[in-house]
């Protein structure tokens, strides 16, 4: 499950900083993709720490 989240994490990340070069840092793709990667980083830092 691990290295699933990092993986899902790295993709995400990417993607919004794609879309942040192309569109902006404050376009609603870019937000909803960061907000995406913060939920994500909260799965996994539950998960690392159980």
């Amino acid at each position: 499950m691990i290295k699933e989240l990092e993986s899902q994490i790295c993709s995400m990340r990417m993607l919004m900083i794609e879309t942040a070069d192309e569109k902006g840092f404050t376009h609603p793709d870019t937000v909803e993709y960061s907000q995406a990667l913060d939920e994500l980083l909260n799965i996994y830092d539950e998960s690392r720490s159980n």
